[in-house]
């Protein structure tokens, strides 16, 4: 009896110790998968983090593109508002270079019409004095 207690006790202490082995191989991959699950995490910190910054720099982009498309539609209607004043001061001109003219010629008619009247009035005075 003693025999089979001696036998039973070694094959439980073989049986022991493969458990202990078994659970140091299993702790040991534990730890493994712990340390993947770190650097996976970290890894996705780190992934998140950048996308973060990369979503902040997108909507800093469109924030910037809708500036430039509101100022390049302030242009476009600043420029239209300057072409429709330059083609007024174009027509503009040209109708103070036509009233200019005008204001030649009546000038030329003024002055014709004034010498007539001074050689109207030498004359008068002269045949006054005669």
């Amino acid at each position: 009896a003693v025999f089979y207690v001696e036998y039973d006790n070694a094959q439980a202490q073989n049986q022991m110790e493969d458990m202990r082995q078994r659970l140091a191989a299993a702790e040991a991959e534990l730890e493994q998968a712990r340390a993947v699950a770190r650097k996976d995490e970290r890894e996705r910190l780190v992934l998140q983090t950048r996308c973060q910054s990369v979503q902040a720099a997108a909507e800093h982009c469109a924030e910037r593109l809708g500036e430039e498309r509101r100022l390049q539609s302030e242009y476009r209607e600043q420029m239209e508002t300057e072409g429709a004043t330059a083609d007024g001061l174009h027509q503009m001109h040209g109708v103070l270079t036509a009233v200019g003219a005008d204001l030649g010629r009546v000038m030329e008619q003024l002055q014709a019409q004034q010498q007539e009247a001074w050689a109207l009035q030498e004359k008068t005075e002269a045949e006054r004095e005669a």
